[in-house]
């Protein structure tokens, strides 16, 4: 089961000032990896439909599983999210979802797009009778927004004008694409003002983890969490040259923590797909279950955060996910061969990754190429050497 912080574990005088704001005006919330940003959105969700009653609270995402892990969520601290009755407490979506059905909806037609699920958003702040449909409707009394960084500057203007109250949470440093809105962008929107408070204390990852990640941060020192004081194990980079080595590592590993979320991050689906078929004839399904993410409107059936087991994943929707232990597979490949070797936005999708892990992370790479990847170069540098357990497998 999801184990997730109760009321009474927040932190007194950084998180629960934050959940105490008032209920009506906007705020935007920042803060890095594992600082809590997430399990805050819930808390406020929560409180909201406390002291509001009837109000309708709808919460936005950026991707699927993190939409799946908030319905979980939700359902635990008992608020309905949804039923065949369309009755709930907190309305959780994806944006493309809400979006693509909200236009299509009021609009009578499908959306404008430059290509698949990007909406051609000149063509839609152009159109004077979709201006006047934002400008004329209120849909909630409370709108509350995770990962905003990842929303479409557009989207976020649309979403002020069809709200009462906003609640915005935001990491300007954890940044996967190239199209990411910024902090500035975000108040400026929302006018939020000198409404920006700051999450800064780092509770997910052990010290020895974040010391890694700090290798691939890219963004400003300051917007840097503080370092965590819980300790663990060194993150492991073990070179290979037979991938059967990675996967039997895995089995190993799941055998012997059957209780623990694993997460196995890929750069895309097609390598995703790739590793999860490999690793299926590795493991035996009745002691561990082995889960891919696939962009399906069934994705409940094979994708569940409520159970142990390996969920693999890839970089595009990692975003505000948590695991025990992370996997980074493939660092030699294609894709982590910079043709340009100061690219922030490549570099930080490590950073990412290797925070979405609370206790170990196994870097692999295939043996006689690190060269050629910028992950290992990085890590072998001589200040960051001894911040990995190194090895070199045989098998």
């Amino acid at each position: 089961m999801l184990k997730f912080p109760i009321w009474e574990e927040l932190s007194k005088d950084e998180q629960v000032p934050i959940y105490n704001l008032p209920l009506d005006k906007n705020y935007v919330i920042t803060g890095g990896p594992g600082t809590g940003k997430t399990v805050l959105a819930i808390h406020r969700a929560a409180r909201l439909k406390d002291e509001v009653g009837e109000g309708k609270v709808k919460f936005l995402v950026f991707n699927k599983p993190l939409m799946l892990y908030l319905k979980r969520v939700l359902e635990e601290t008992q608020l309905k999210v949804e039923d065949e009755n369309d009755s709930f407490d907190v309305d959780v979506q994806t944006w493309h979802s809400w979006f693509y059905g909200f236009y299509s909806r009021f609009m009578n037609s499908p959306v404008p797009q430059k290509r698949d699920y990007e909406p051609d958003w000149n063509r839609i702040m152009n159109d004077s009778r979709f201006v006047r449909l934002i400008n004329e409707t209120t849909l909630w009394d409370h709108l509350i927004i995770d990962e905003a960084q990842d929303f479409p500057l557009e989207l976020l203007e649309i979403l002020k004008r069809l709200s009462k109250n906003v609640t915005i949470f935001a990491d300007p440093n954890q940044s996967i694409l190239s199209n990411d809105t910024n902090i500035a962008e975000i108040l400026r929107i929302f006018e939020a003002g000198e409404r920006r408070f700051y999450l800064t204390r780092n509770y997910r990852n052990t010290f020895e983890i974040y010391n890694v990640g700090k290798v691939f941060y890219t963004g400003e020192p300051s917007n840097l969490p503080g370092q965590p004081i819980r300790t663990g194990n060194k993150p492991r980079i073990i070179a290979y040259e037979n991938e059967e080595v990675v996967y039997k590592r895995i089995k190993n590993y799941a055998e012997n923590n059957p209780t623990s979320n694993i997460g196995i991050i890929l750069y895309d689906f097609k390598n995703a797909k790739d590793f999860f078929n490999n690793l299926k004839k590795y493991i035996d399904k009745k002691i561990c279950k082995v889960m891919l993410y696939r962009h399906s409107r069934n994705i409940e059936d094979y994708f569940n955060f409520d159970e142990p087991g390996i969920k693999i994943i890839y970089n595009w929707v990692m975003k505000g996910l948590e695991f025990d232990t992370v996997f980074l597979p493939r660092l030699t490949d294609i894709d982590f061969i910079l043709k340009d070797p100061l690219d922030p936005l490549k570099i930080n999708q490590i950073y990412v990754a290797t925070t979405r892990a609370k206790n170990d992370v196994f870097y692999f790479y295939e043996k006689d190429k690190e060269d050629l990847s910028f992950v290992i170069r990085k890590l072998k540098l001589k200040e960051n050497r001894n911040l990995v357990e190194w090895e070199v497998s045989n098998g």
